[in-house]
């Protein structure tokens, strides 16, 4: 949908009826400079390529690391957002923000920050916290550390 040097949105949708309903925004952060090992993955996926397949098929290994869970509430501002989703509602919306790093030969790297934004009938923050077990605990505020992502990806949801 959108791209630069430092930051990728992603649509993630499905076809229902014959039409197109978002249902993860993502947002991914990548940091200043790409570390050298990564550069040939990261031309693929800044070319268009899935973050996650392309890793994979350069065989790193990807993990994530939680930051945090909790909701945006409902705003007019967002609705770009809800037309994609659907024209559903202005509702609370499930947001995950987590680091993803990748690992191969004994070496680890940060690759991004990623934020996703889940339509409700996708994943609610219940549903979505209870697909991760690692005890990241769900945040009535955010945390300072995210507090940046988070303003970013309200930003780029009131553009949408």
């Amino acid at each position: 949908m959108e791209q630069d040097d430092r930051m990728r949105v992603s649509n993630l949708y499905s076809w229902d009826m014959g039409a197109r309903t978002m249902r993860t925004l993502a947002v991914v952060f990548f940091p200043d400079s790409i570390p050298l090992p990564l550069q040939d993955a990261h031309d693929e996926i800044v070319g268009g390529q899935s973050i996650g397949e392309t890793f994979k098929n350069a065989d790193w290994k990807v993990e994530k690391r939680n930051l945090y869970f909790g909701e945006l509430s409902p705003d007019a501002e967002f609705d770009g957002v809800y037309a994609a989703m659907g024209d559903i509602a202005a509702v609370n919306l499930a947001v995950h923000i987590y680091q993803l790093f990748v690992n191969k030969d004994h070496s680890r790297f940060l690759y991004a920050t990623i934020a996703e934004v889940h339509h409700p009938d996708y994943q609610d923050l219940t549903e979505l916290q209870s697909n991760y077990i690692d005890g990241t605990p769900v945040h009535v505020s955010a945390p300072e550390d995210v507090e940046a992502v988070l303003n970013d990806v309200i930003e780029v949801m009131q553009q949408y």
